[in-house]
């Protein structure tokens, strides 16, 4: 009796064909979640810092962050952020530039802007897009809105009748910044907050003795990959200060992912982010 074996036939290329399947599917999967999942899934980032040289009377003090708005349309995403933004209820809330992708939103993206509740005020200032995309009518119309918008300019406010000072400067990408005519008038003694859409002026807020700085500008690169993405941002947005915390000496410099998009809606491994910072007095 003949033993009889079988013989298993693999056609040329199957494996080929079914590496490039998986591939397209895998591309497929990245795309769908990098367009239409990533950019809407609104992430809330609870921090808190301690500064030595902190008044008592403003310990505790909530600072709401947000940056690079780009609004594009009022969705679901933008009633999702004022609805959270409302829940934090912060006691001061920021906006770091960037408010709109299109002049046709001015008119809406004020009307958010003035849903978010904030016990002491809202402030912001002005970023690159602003200045490529509005008008001298539009920024007049923001400015007039229910947030401080602060060109080279502070503001000093009491809380629990202690005062401390906001400053803003205008958008360092564009050259527009005078951190020195921002801080006119501010004393050497108390708290200060400096808004700036790039982090890039870090260092120079460091020399001025600036306790707090709040920036966005970089996407946190909008689409992460390490290494890379810090590569990209050093050489083309904000000195390597790409997404969250830093500190230069005694100067802290947190660094939003931002809200929006710019050049491609798209974003991975890096939410949209609302911060919660919250101030607290170091113990000695």
């Amino acid at each position: 009796m003949e033993n009889v074996s079988s013989v298993t036939m693999k056609l040329p290329g199957s494996g080929n064909k079914m590496l490039k399947v998986l591939l397209i599917c895998i591309i497929g999967l990245f795309l769908i979640y990098s367009f239409y999942i990533e950019p809407n899934r609104l992430t809330v980032t609870h921090i808190t810092i301690k500064f030595e040289n902190l008044n008592e009377n403003l310990n505790g003090l909530t600072v709401l962050h947000l940056s690079d708005l780009h609004l594009n349309k009022i969705g679901k995403k933008e009633k999702k952020l004022i609805e959270t933004v409302n829940q934090l209820n912060p006691d001061i809330l920021v906006i770091t530039g960037d408010f709109v992708n299109k002049r046709e939103m001015v008119d809406d993206c004020i009307q958010m802007i003035n849903k978010f509740r904030a016990k002491y005020g809202k402030w912001g200032v002005w970023g690159n897009n602003d200045h490529c995309m509005l008008n001298q009518k539009d920024k007049k119309k923001l400015a007039e809105s229910e947030i401080v918008i602060l060109g080279n300019e502070n503001q000093s406010i009491a809380i629990n009748q202690q005062n401390m000072w906001i400053i803003g400067v205008d958008d360092p990408v564009g050259g527009h910044d005078n951190l020195s005519r921002a801080m006119g008038g501010v004393p050497e003694e108390g708290f200060k907050l400096l808004l700036s859409h790039s982090p890039a002026i870090i260092e120079e807020a460091h020399r001025a003795g600036i306790e707090l700085v709040l920036a966005g500008h970089t996407h946190g690169g909008q689409v992460y990959i390490p290494l890379i993405s810090h590569l990209i941002v050093r050489l083309l947005r904000g000195k390597g200060y790409i997404a969250g915390l830093y500190s230069v000496g005694q100067t802290y410099l947190y660094v939003s992912r931002g809200i929006g998009t710019s050049i491609l809606p798209l974003r991975a491994f890096c939410p949209p982010e609302i911060t919660l910072i919250k101030l607290e007095k170091e113990k000695t």
